[in-house]
């Protein structure tokens, strides 16, 4: 009946119950947005078929289960924001195939695991955001590939090992938020080059040494936090 819909655009209201599965068959649709409700259940494996959508928000919901490997069939997709559910497990390494994703935010669920190597694809990325999870591990070098990077939030998550030297190729970044993690070893002097940030958030790590001159290089800085960590010598 509805097969010739391009926009569901439903967000902000009290609806309540599980995310059709007929909404699957919709081969034109190009937006569902349907976050700050009250939707409940599993994402449907059937919305594996909207092969022409670029936006998918389903944030702000109830939704709960893992996210089903078939939204990689999504190639169009540009945007997915799944945030502020109660989405368990670990990230699935087939997402690495939407290559035209601009935007990823899966915040505030139970995911596990680590980034999976395989984002390495996701070469358009403006935004990654999987802030307030249950995640861990090293951060990937591949994701130096992620050169129109914006914004990178991975903060209150379990993730260790140093602050990679992979980030130097964020060129265009303005928020880096590694906040409330076990990240560990020095701020390394190459974060001078990131002349674009706005936002440098490293807090509550085990990060040591001194804080290096080079910050004093970021002229658009507006909030710098390193509070909680074990860093030494003077304020440069």
């Amino acid at each position: 009946l509805l097969e010739n819909i391009r926009i569901i655009h439903m967000e902000n209201n009290r609806i309540e119950g599980i995310l059709p599965l007929e909404l699957g068959s919709l081969e034109n649709l190009q937006q569902l947005r349907l976050s700050g409700n009250n939707i409940s259940g599993v994402i449907p494996i059937e919305y594996g078929n909207l092969s022409s959508l670029e936006r998918l928000r389903l944030n702000g919901n109830n939704l709960t289960g893992n996210i089903p490997v078939e939204l990689a069939n999504l190639t169009e997709l540009k945007e997915i924001r799944l945030s502020s559910n109660l989405l368990v497990g670990k990230l699935p390494p087939e997402l690495g195939l939407l290559s035209r994703l601009e935007i990823l935010d899966f915040t505030a669920n139970l995911f596990e695991g680590s980034i999976p190597a395989e984002y390495s694809n996701l070469q358009n990325l403006r935004e990654f955001d999987v802030s307030n999870n249950l995640m861990g591990g090293t951060l990937p070098v591949e994701m130096e590939n992620w050169t129109r990077l914006e914004e990178l939030d991975i903060s209150s998550n379990r993730f260790s090992g140093t602050i990679p030297e992979s980030f130097l190729r964020f060129e265009t970044i303005f928020i880096l938020d590694l906040e409330n993690n076990d990240l560990s070893g020095s701020i390394p002097s190459w974060i001078g080059e990131l002349v674009h940030l706005e936002q440098l958030l490293l807090t509550q790590n085990q990060l040591s040494g001194p804080i290096p001159v080079s910050v004093g290089n970021l002229s658009d800085l507006q909030i710098l936090n390193l509070a909680n960590n074990q860093l030494v010598d003077e304020i440069p």
